[in-house]
């Protein structure tokens, strides 16, 4: 097992999923507001930032949680089950 994944064994949030999910969620939102709907920036400037900001935070928040389950535990999933291959 790698240094790294030893390293966030115990970590239960993901600093580093928290900032990628929020930038790539704030990035696909603007742009899709640039290409489908730039009238927006004109007419509801505040509201569609706030919009980007909360969704920046729920899904920065998710992918923070949700990555941190994605390194491989110390034992494979049917030692966990109980099913022992130890």
């Amino acid at each position: 097992m790698s240094d790294e994944i030893l390293d966030r064994k115990y970590e239960f949030f993901s600093r580093q999923g928290f900032l990628i999910g929020a930038f790539l969620i704030t990035a696909s939102l603007v742009l899709q507001s640039f290409f489908a709907f730039p009238e927006i920036w004109q007419t509801r400037p505040l509201g569609y930032f706030l919009l980007v900001i909360c969704s920046a935070l729920v899904v920065g928040v998710t992918s923070g949680g949700v990555l941190v389950f994605l390194y491989p535990p110390d034992q494979d999933v049917i030692g966990i089950a109980g099913m022992g291959s130890d």
